[in-house]
């Protein structure tokens, strides 16, 4: 392919956990990208391509990653904001809303490009590890758009596959898939595909054959890799007609599955009638919003988790919906499920009739419902023992509540953990939307807990914010595994809810490490009678009975000050120290109480104790 001499697009993006939505129709678009923003973000997303290749990466010699001579990350750093302020928040947008793209690939390479020798070079002199350039700025990149679905290797000539091996077993284990762009040298390309999928099963997951230019000799039924999906390319050159009938002589032809198109980088053609010469002979195109593809469960068309696999959200899915998210017609074969949810399967269209549930993923699903599958429900199945219940939710790790950092009324204010106060801000409405989903309203501003900017990333904060039925604002409730514990599912990540430390005052996150016992949660009932349980059984005294000395368990918190008093409430002494330890040999023997104030907290915790000597 041609190194454009433009403002280049190099990012990806996709749905998090990888969403493998089958996509048909792709294009490489170039610097036009960013040249003439405001054009080209909705007129990708209307053109009908289900997918995109974002033109070019170059790697420099010193690791740099650059576009154009402006520098995208260096140092392990995201720098590429500094001259292009948009970039992050057009790119996400192919991806948001009413859109015909499924996935967004980025390339590095093209002709003239030496990305791959200097590769090589930085491969041969530092290797792929977490202290190589490679490793930091691709990690870096990573970390700023964590959903970016595959790197496309276009190398033209460099063609040494140890360190290409190398490179993109690196990218997979950083959460990158790869896909390979070849016009010449199969050799190469087939050891290459060999190479990183024995490492990493699956880490090359399309093949592009450029037949155009260079390749314009390649026919596709000579490049079978490895029975990798195959898809085959022209120029935007070609008229609409012949795109299409070239298209068509290849399914039939070979193993092609799909087609893609060099090059979107001027409004000199119309995108719409493109797509649509190459969604005639392959199908997808379909303009629908991506919110519905949310991975709630996995749909396959072949058992054990085998074949096209299609995401769907919670939901009723009448064939012609399914149908458009390119998942064929009664093929379901097996289907896996995110914790929390179930799948109601219909033989009938529209969800009627006689049905079946799964509550589990199923690699067979012959084996639990009888005939053919024309229509299904995706549903919540959380608990619904706490809806309309009023609680403070508290950190089994931490022993902290989740707390508006403010007494503030205002959308946007950041949610933490704090020390147990009692206050409004620290209480929190689970209101119920049926199925086992809640929607969490703290009890002082009537706002909804939300994930802030509806982040997918791990560590991603919570805010509060008017509620709007986004999946951010819907939580389920699982059992832990510890008894008396919860586990918090946000629906839109599928990840659970949890403290980023032991730390008061530090934030709120999301994780998806569900053993985590950070991520367990009790839920207390608002009422004194609950608190004061709570208090019996988050401070310990000991030994109690006592002779001569008195310990205060305090799970991490921070004592303050101590006052222990008679059962008239006198005061008999007081300790100032911040002691966890108490001398009590002036004690005679009897029942007092000891009243504790720990750090940050205005009130005291009262527990009773005895003296036996």
């Amino acid at each position: 392919m041609w190194n454009l001499n433009s403002r280049t697009l190099f990012f990806s993006i996709s749905l998090f956990l990888s969403l493998t939505v089958f996509a048909n129709s792709g294009i490489y678009v170039g610097g036009h990208f960013r040249r003439d923003r405001t054009v080209t973000v909705p007129t990708l997303k209307a053109s009908g391509f289900t997918y995109v290749i974002l033109f070019n990466i170059q790697v420099e010699p010193n690791g740099d990653l650059t576009t154009d001579g402006e520098t995208i990350c260096r140092d392990g750093k995201y720098v590429f904001g500094n001259t292009q302020p948009h970039y992050v928040d057009d790119v996400n947008a192919l991806r948001q809303g009413m859109t015909s793209i499924r996935r967004v690939e980025s390339c590095i390479g093209g002709w003239g490009s030496k990305s791959y020798d200097n590769i090589k070079a930085l491969v041969i002199a530092q290797g792929t590890g977490p202290t190589s350039i490679l490793y930091k700025n691709f990690k870096a990149l990573k970390d700023t758009l964590p959903v970016i679905e595959a790197i496309n290797n276009d190398d033209e000539h460099t063609y040494n596959v140890a360190s290409a091996t190398a490179f993109h077993v690196m990218l997979y284990d950083l959460g990158f898939k790869t896909t390979l762009a070849p016009y010449m040298n199969k050799s190469f390309w087939q050891s290459l595909a060999t190479s990183v999928n024995n490492q990493r099963p699956g880490a090359v997951d399309r093949i592009l054959i450029q037949c155009y230019d260079g390749g314009a000799n390649n026919n596709p039924k000579d490049w079978n890799i490895n029975n990798i999906e195959l898809h085959s390319g022209l120029l935007h050159f070609n008229t609409t007609a012949t795109i299409t009938t070239k298209m068509q002589e290849w399914k039939a032809n070979s193993t092609t599955k799909g087609g893609f198109l060099w090059v979107y980088n001027a409004n000199d053609f119309n995108l719409k009638n493109y797509a649509a010469a190459i969604n005639t002979v392959f199908g997808g195109g379909e303009v629908v919003n991506v919110d519905k593809m949310k991975p709630h469960i996995t749909a396959y068309t072949e058992k054990n988790y085998q074949g096209k696999a299609v995401n769907f959200e919670v939901g009723k899915h009448y064939n012609y919906g399914i149908l458009a998210q390119n998942f064929p017609d009664k093929a379901l074969q097996s289907v896996r499920l995110s914790p929390g949810f179930r799948i109601d399967l219909y033989a009938t269209d529209n969800c009627t009739g006689v049905y079946t549930t799964i509550r589990e993923s199923v690699n067979d699903v012959s084996s639990v419902h009888t005939g053919t599958v024309s229509s299904w429900n995706v549903r919540t199945e959380g608990l619904t023992t706490f809806a309309s219940k009023r609680l403070y939710i508290r950190n089994r790790k931490s022993r902290l509540y989740v707390t508006l950092a403010a007494q503030n009324l205002s959308s946007g204010v950041e949610v933490q953990q704090k020390t147990f106060d009692g206050s409004l801000s620290q209480r929190w409405l689970f209101a119920h939307l049926g199925d086992g989903a809640y929607r969490l309203n703290n009890r002082l501003s009537s706002k909804s807990l939300q994930a802030q900017n509806a982040n997918e990333a791990d560590n991603a904060t919570f805010i509060q914010d008017v509620y709007s039925s986004g999946m951010h604002q819907r939580f389920l409730l699982l059992p832990s595994a510890t008894d008396g514990f919860y586990k918090i599912i946000v629906m839109h990540s599928l990840k659970y809810l949890a403290v980023a430390n032991d730390e008061p005052n530090s934030n709120i996150v999301q994780t998806t490490n569900a053993a985590a016992e950070a991520g367990d949660w009790e839920l207390i009932d608002e009422s004194a009678a609950a608190v004061d349980a709570l208090s019996a059984v988050s401070l310990k005294l000991y030994p109690n009975p006592a002779t001569d000395y008195l310990s205060i368990s305090t799970d991490h918190r921070i004592v303050a000050r101590t006052e222990i008093t008679d059962m008239h409430g006198r005061v008999i002494q007081t300790d100032m120290s911040g002691s966890n330890f108490l001398n009590i040999q002036q004690l005679n023997n009897g029942l007092y109480c000891c009243r504790i104030w720990l750090a940050g907290e205005t009130k005291p915790y009262v527990l009773k104790f005895s003296v036996l000597k």
